[in-house]
């Protein structure tokens, strides 16, 4: 689930995160330039040229979204998919894991100055078990701008759900589809708003999006 990259960050770039000034949760530090899954982001104006900015470019491929993710000491994340990978990089923490839920597998994450990269479409989630605050810097990948002719448009409705148990329920279920559809180059266009997600994909992958719908979800073709 967890892969090492060639890339990396120097040490001394560890030491200049001053920890007390980030916050809690999750601080994101670019900006779109266009399709948000599909378009590289750029830097904000107000972390250009900061050490978030020195970091972040040592990662050099086309990024997607980052964020700063600071998980608070006995605390851990509701398990989940994502439709997209994820480069990791560890800044601070003891005790520290990124969790395999379907191998049930723990990764121990340290601050080693490497950038990883995460199979997100495996049911995961993240563990803090030490005293200090867990730092990462956290970076999408960016989704294939697949390309095929016979595509069939969908859209997947949860007006009526409230929008956490939606969610729960999408990321255990359809975002493990979307993101193997994705590697697969299957799936082009696909967009999100509060109630509802729209993509094409393939008609032969169809069948199979079909069987793991959830009941509380409406698949429409459009």
């Amino acid at each position: 689930m967890l892969i090492q990259t060639p890339y990396s960050i120097p040490t001394a770039l560890i030491h200049q995160v001053h920890h007390d000034d980030l916050s809690l949760g999750k601080t994101v530090i670019n900006a779109p330039t266009g399709r948000f899954f599909y378009d590289p982001w750029t830097i904000k104006s107000e972390y250009a040229g900061t050490v978030w900015d020195t970091i972040l470019k040592t990662l050099p491929v086309p990024v997607g979204e980052a964020r700063i993710i600071v998980l608070n000491y006995g605390s851990c994340y509701q398990q989940h998919a994502d439709i997209d990978d994820r480069y990791h990089l560890n800044l601070s923490g003891e005790s520290c894991y990124l969790v395999d839920i379907d191998s049930k597998i723990l990764y121990p994450v340290t601050a080693d100055g490497i950038w990883y990269t995460m199979n997100t479409e495996r049911i995961h989630s993240a563990t803090n078990f030490g005293r200090y605050n867990r730092v990462q810097l956290v970076v999408r990948h960016l989704l294939i701008d697949a390309d095929f002719d016979d595509g069939v448009a969908v859209r997947i409705s949860f007006d009526d759900l409230d929008p956490n148990y939606a969610r729960y329920i999408f990321d255990n279920s359809i975002s493990v589809w979307l993101n193997r559809t994705n590697k697969q180059h299957g799936l082009k266009n696909f967009e999100f708003s509060r109630s509802s997600v729209t993509f094409s994909t393939r008609p032969s992958l169809l069948a199979l999006l079909k069987d793991i719908v959830p009941k509380e979800f409406i698949l429409t073709l459009i």
